[in-house]
């Protein structure tokens, strides 16, 4: 229920952030490492607090933190850099529909994919979140897919020139996801989106029967290197990659 900052060799905590709500969040089940946290750059924040990690929660909440002032707890304060919320959470009051992925970071963005939402660019300008007057985030794009429980973990490659691809697994059909249906895996489906502007994608494997991926498993990533993007799932690898 805490963000914390190890050790490199010893793993002991030099520092932390625990929000003043964790005790009645926790009873609740609405802890807040569902979601992975993201180390951001050096000076991506403000002048006053450049270097920063970002998180999200079961609450689909946004933090930015100052990682080498964490704020440790207090009761009565949060002393965070930023705390949003995401739009569109309504689903978010049952812990089971939140941000269970881990942000992505490319070029002054965090893109974050909470579940039964879009896929979200979030651009950082003077170092923070773009906001309305309710503290709730203003993407700067949002995908035309939504994506279920668990919701997509984004990957990015780009080139030296930029030219950056968000790739993102659709692993909503994992096996049982029926929950007490038990209903049998589906495969995971592949999608590529313009870095800059996600209204379509740019590619998914769900198009070709050629490209079908093996079947989902929650929490899959893809990973891309040598050219190629790596989807692991039901026995097997698939290999994306250009055409010959």
């Amino acid at each position: 229920m805490s963000f914390l900052n190890l050790n490199s060799t010893s793993l002991a905590v030099q520092d932390f952030y625990t929000p003043s709500k964790e005790a009645a969040w926790s009873s609740v089940d609405l802890d807040i490492s569902a979601s992975g946290v993201t180390v951001l750059p050096d000076g991506s924040g403000p002048s006053s607090h450049p270097d920063l990690i970002v998180g999200s929660d079961k609450q689909s909440h946004l933090w930015l933190i100052d990682r080498t002032n964490m704020s440790k707890f207090s009761a009565t304060a949060d002393n965070t850099v930023q705390y949003l919320q995401l739009p569109n959470n309504t689903a978010c009051a049952d812990a089971g529909d939140c941000v269970y992925s881990t942000p992505a970071y490319y070029g002054g963005t965090v893109y974050i994919a909470p579940s039964t939402d879009s896929l979200m660019a979030l651009t950082l300008t003077n170092g923070i979140f773009n906001a309305n007057a309710q503290a709730v985030a203003v993407p700067s794009a949002v995908s035309a897919e939504t994506y279920q429980f668990p919701g997509p973990t984004p990957m990015i490659s780009a080139s030296p020139a930029g030219n950056a691809l968000i790739w993102v697994l659709d692993n909503s059909i994992y096996e049982d996801h029926g929950g007490d249906n038990n209903l049998p895996a589906g495969p995971a489906i592949l999608r590529a989106y313009n870095a800059g502007s996600l209204g379509t994608a740019l590619y998914s494997s769900s198009k070709l029967a050629a490209d079908t991926a093996g079947n989902a498993v929650k929490f899959t990533v893809p990973v891309v290197a040598n050219g190629h993007v790596y989807v692991g799932g039901g026995k097997q690898l698939t290999v994306y990659g250009l055409a010959p």
